[in-house]
């Protein structure tokens, strides 16, 4: 009797989990008299009487945010709305724009802070702030690949809003020629976690060792994993050149992201 209990309890339990829609709402907004488009994810749990925290995804090279591989918004890839549930945040998915050499994010080549996409990212925040009871002081971003770059791009030319930055499979150098953005000696400060697979064979693992280094020089907040020489999460690399994302490492993003930025408690 009790093991019948149990297994229906279970059954429930499994139904319940099931039972949640982790799809994205699309939108689009005008920024620069273009219509942007972007995925979001609000979780179930979320209260307008409580300041939530925001997270940016930003998509790889010739990604977008609606396919089901590759540069992916939805669960199957990424992930993030399944943490996004399980941890209470909102999780926008922004769409790039096709440029001369595909679908990318704007990044200058003299890696200031003049691109499009930050404007993307500006009106992306307005709107956020105007629809949902967003914690200013708990806004993160990641990425992947091309999008991990971004990640770090925005982090560093929009600290004032972003609390910290997550990347996977980036770094510093594109090609190991283009440097992203010089890292900042001092101010502002940046809090970064930092994953990449040692046999990538798309982007090297150097790129992300070169931004670890020029972070922990410059004195800023890095995730320290404890395991070698450095604090970059090794991951286990797949799929394509071992270059694809790994969705398992997302709590250990969103722990430091909520470490560094603890917020204030909520109201009951």
């Amino acid at each position: 009797m009790i093991r019948l209990l149990f297994v229906s309890v279970i059954f429930c339990m499994s139904f319940v989990v099931a039972a949640v829609d982790f799809s994205p709402k699309y939108t689009t907004i005008k920024v620069g008299g273009k219509d942007r488009k972007f995925g979001y994810y609000v979780p179930a749990s979320y209260d307008k009487k409580n300041p939530t925290p925001l997270l940016f995804m930003f998509h790889g090279l010739g990604g977008n945010i609606s396919e089901k591989s590759g540069g992916s918004a939805e669960n199957s890839y990424y992930g993030w709305q399944t943490t996004a549930h399980k941890n209470g945040f909102i999780v926008l998915f922004p769409d790039s724009l096709q440029g001369k050499f595909g679908k990318h994010w704007d990044i200058p080549m003299n890696g200031r802070g003049k691109s499009k996409d930050l404007k993307f990212i500006d009106a992306l925040l307005k709107w956020s702030k105007k629809n949902y009871n967003i914690s200013k002081t708990q806004i993160f971003t990641t990425g992947h690949s091309y999008g991990a770059y971004f990640s770090y791009y925005v982090a560093r030319w929009r600290s004032k809003d972003i609390a910290a930055f997550g990347e996977h499979s980036g770094g510093l150098k594109m090609g190991g020629i283009l440097t992203v953005a010089k890292v900042p000696r001092g101010k502002p400060k940046l809090n970064a976690i930092l994953l990449h697979a040692r046999g990538d064979g798309i982007v090297k693992y150097s790129s992300t060792q070169a931004l670890y280094d020029q972070l922990k020089k410059s004195k800023h907040t890095i995730y320290e994993d404890g395991v070698g020489k450095d604090g970059i999460i090794e991951v286990d690399g797949w799929g394509p050149q071992k270059h694809r994302y790994r969705l398992k490492h997302n709590q250990t993003q969103w722990d430091f992201f909520m470490k560094v930025a603890p917020g204030k408690k909520k109201k009951k």
